[in-house]
């Protein structure tokens, strides 16, 4: 009842490399953060984790077609390559849906990150993290 679906990645979103065929990974959602509109800022919504286990199928090869541009203190801009791999998971109909409207640029909702997981893992739903309980109590 599964179908593959694949989704690109970035170096550190996909456990820097260590995501292989065969691993179990939980997804966590990353949403885009929200510009400031006149009433002051806009509340981005919060990282949560969208699946909490799912195969991965397959990892394709690595490219480097993104390229960050970042400025420091000084004013100056360094500008680096980012490693982007592809992976292909096998997820349900709905949480196909699910990962491809949070991972979606043009809509501009957010990036997904995995987690890699061991049989002994634990991954729960919960509210997510946001601003007002980022700090640990």
């Amino acid at each position: 009842g599964m179908i593959a679906i694949s989704v690109q990645l970035s170096d550190p979103y996909r456990v820097a490399g260590f995501v292989n065929a065969g691993s179990d990974v939980a997804i966590f959602y990353l949403p885009a953060v929200a510009p400031e509109d006149t009433n002051g800022p806009i509340v981005p919504d919060r990282v949560r984790v969208l699946l909490k286990r799912v195969l991965v199928l397959g990892v394709g090869s690595t490219s480097t077609t993104t390229k960050k541009t970042t400025v420091d203190a000084t004013g100056q801009e360094t500008t680096s390559e980012v490693p982007h791999t592809i992976l292909t998971i096998a997820v349900s109909h709905q949480d196909a849906e699910r990962v491809l409207f949070a991972e979606d640029e043009v809509i501009g909702h957010g990036e997904l990150a995995f987690a890699l997981l061991t049989d002994k893992s634990k991954v729960d739903y919960t509210k997510g993290v946001g601003a007002d309980n980022v700090y640990a109590k």
